[in-house]
């Protein structure tokens, strides 16, 4: 690779007013920290500012924070970090031979810092997991009332504290807990969300059992061909892209467990696939189901065929929701299920939650102040807005009282 003429190119580039977006680190990984950054970038930044001196660059960094990590269509929120300037005195220091790596190095480490402001690392993927259930503990109940963006302002100075606190015996005793706590979970095969979720009120236990199990007859049925016909892609999907792990993962040695080259895989694959699915359907449809619709016209055969060529995608992605709420049905009974046998587990594990939402809490509001300094402003907003919010429910349960009396005192 001839990197001479990338440079030049880029340089071209930016001479004109154009954006580059870049991976500083060089390749796709699934760890849990930062790769180092390849001083290309700096190279880029540096040298379009010496060839152009009129030109202005400024550098952002893009995040992406996933809500649930390597869970397919999980949410994710792109975070772009305050542009940075680059200051003249480094250009100058570039243009220098003597301080040219120094003025790259200074540069390299400006960009990581904007990196870590808009990503989540932590030292391994067991402190990672611990910490993102920690977070979910910490996370008030009523979390779906919060904006996306609320959300991730939480969730990014939630790690940015634990990140701060790690090393210190508070925060390193309260991840040990955690650590049992999601052990305990996984012995039971039960999520955080089930435990919070569980109401001890047996006539809700069997109201929730047995629309689960509706819920769980109506989704299969409308969804089961469509799944049928799909799995074919989904086995081959798995299997092809197991055997793409474990090549990537034999070749590399900044991978984990090489996650991120099993998603491409599938994406890639399910691309190439699903039109050839489509089509097949398709012809099944055209050939056998549409002379009934269409009768002897091929036009009118030809018409239907194409309106169910169209529809495959939807219906294929409706099938793929309703497998959704299938698992998520199935959770639910799964968890009755505990309740109704092991009880007093349940009843264990809730207690551990509470214990740890305390403890982390407690955490938070006593070392929240020395890391943020804005902290005790926004939990005065926040609690102005739960009173008020309070407040206004109060309102409308008096409304509706005075409607009943009204309605009460005309009928006498």
């Amino acid at each position: 690779m001839n990197t001479a003429k990338i440079y030049d190119s880029v340089w071209r580039q930016l001479g004109k007013g154009q954006s580059l977006a870049i991976f500083p680190e060089g390749g796709s990984h699934d760890r849990t920290d930062l790769l180092p950054l390849k001083a290309g970038v700096t190279i880029m930044a540096l040298g379009a500012l010496a060839k152009h001196p009129n030109l202005k660059i400024s550098i952002v960094a893009v995040g992406l924070k996933y809500f649930n990590p390597h869970k397919f269509r999980s949410k994710l929120i792109v975070e772009f970090s305050r542009p940075y300037r680059i200051p003249q005195e480094l250009v100058d220091n570039y243009q220098v031979k003597e301080k040219k790596r120094e003025a790259c190095s200074t540069l390299l480490k400006e960009i990581e810092k904007k990196m870590r402001e808009v990503t989540l690392t932590a030292p391994s993927y067991e402190i990672l997991r611990n910490i993102y259930l920690a977070r979910d503990v910490y996370m008030p109940s009523n979390v779906e009332k919060l904006s996306d963006t609320e959300i991730n302002e939480g969730y990014k100075r939630f790690f940015k504290g634990f990140n701060i606190l790690k090393d210190q015996p508070e925060a390193k005793e309260f991840l040990e807990d955690i650590d049992l706590y999601r052990k305990e979970l996984r012995a039971f095969n039960l999520r955080d969300q089930d435990v919070l979720n569980l109401k001890m009120n047996f006539c809700i236990i069997i109201y929730n059992f047995f629309y689960s199990v509706f819920a769980i007859l109506f989704y299969m049925a409308f969804a089961l061909i469509g799944l049928a016909i799909l799995e074919p892609m989904g086995l081959y999907n798995s299997i092809t892209g197991e055997v793409a792990r474990k090549e990537a993962l034999a070749g590399s040695v900044v991978k984990v467990v090489g996650a991120d080259v099993v998603a491409s895989h599938k994406m890639v694959n399910t691309f190439k696939i699903f039109p050839l699915i489509c089509m097949f359907i398709t012809g099944i449809y055209y050939f056998y189901f549409s002379p009934y619709l269409g009768g002897d016209s091929i036009i009118h055969r030809m018409f239907h065929s194409t309106i169910f060529f169209i529809f495959c995608p939807l219906y294929a992605y409706m099938c793929i929701l309703a497998r959704d709420r299938v698992k998520h049905h199935f959770y639910i009974l799964k968890a009755r299920f505990y309740v109704f046998f092991y009880t007093e587990h349940v009843l264990t594990i809730q207690g551990m939650r509470n214990n740890l939402k305390k403890k982390v809490r407690h955490l938070v509001n006593v070392k929240g102040p020395e890391i943020f300094n804005d902290f005790e402003e926004i939990k005065q907003r926040q609690l102005e807005r739960l009173y008020k919010e309070n407040r206004s429910a109060t309102s409308r349960q008096n409304e509706a009282l005075e409607i009943e009396v009204e309605e009460a005192l005309e009928e006498l």
